[in-house]
């Protein structure tokens, strides 16, 4: 919906003056992909039934089952910066949900039958889904923290990172140079992206979206 203002904006059709600026959507650093692999809504186990008589009507049949669900998905975690693949993890989750049913049997009649059956495929997706969670916030925990230089004034180095992001005041931050990327000859995929130190800086003030440093060696 951004896009489609933004593209709008730019085809003349909103006043200039409030028309959304192009290229000015924030970039990504990782990219979580997931695909359901399986999904099995529901598949019937144990059931049974009992039929009570009742005099001058019939029978009313009461009965029960299990059903069982499914859901697996397939995540994987990239690196936008280095196109990487952090890690694939596949998620699965199981679920088991009785229900009741009834009839009623008269006169050569059925009415009913097992009308309050229903699977458990909602809680089995989002117990799947929290495992998927799980597993993004363990891997990204993991990763190192990453800011750019948006400008240098004089000897003030600032970041596009401040306390939004958990940078605060006294904190030593490494100035690191991207190398050489390692590359998979069969898919042309980014293995491994190596990175140098050049410098060392240090936090001296923080807003909100940005931090003043200055340089401690390199």
């Amino acid at each position: 919906n951004a896009i489609k203002e933004q593209d709008l904006g730019a085809a003349g059709r909103i006043n200039s003056q409030t028309a959304l600026k192009i290229g000015a959507i924030a970039g990504s650093q990782y990219l979580i992909q997931g695909t359901v692999t399986q999904f099995e809504p529901g598949e019937s186990g144990q059931s049974g039934r009992v039929g009570i008589p009742i005099p001058g009507v019939g029978s009313v049949g009461i009965g029960g089952s299990k059903i069982t669900s499914k859901v697996a998905m397939q995540l994987r975690i990239i690196d936008l910066t280095t196109t990487v693949v952090l890690s694939t993890h596949k998620a699965e989750e199981t679920a088991t949900h009785k229900s009741i049913g009834a009839d009623v049997y008269a006169k050569g009649f059925s009415v009913g039958g097992d009308q309050f059956k229903k699977t458990p495929l909602g809680e089995t997706a989002e117990k799947c889904v929290s495992k998927c969670v799980d597993h993004i916030v363990s891997v990204l925990g993991n990763q190192p923290f990453r800011a750019r230089v948006a400008a240098v004034e004089g000897k003030t180095i600032i970041i596009n990172a401040g306390t939004n992001r958990g940078v605060s005041a006294g904190m030593p931050l490494n100035a690191m140079k991207q190398g050489k990327t390692i590359t998979d000859p069969d898919t042309g995929l980014a293995l491994e992206v190596q990175f140098t130190k050049t410098a060392t800086v240090k936090v001296d003030s923080v807003s909100e979206k940005t931090a003043k440093c200055s340089l401690v060696d390199g």
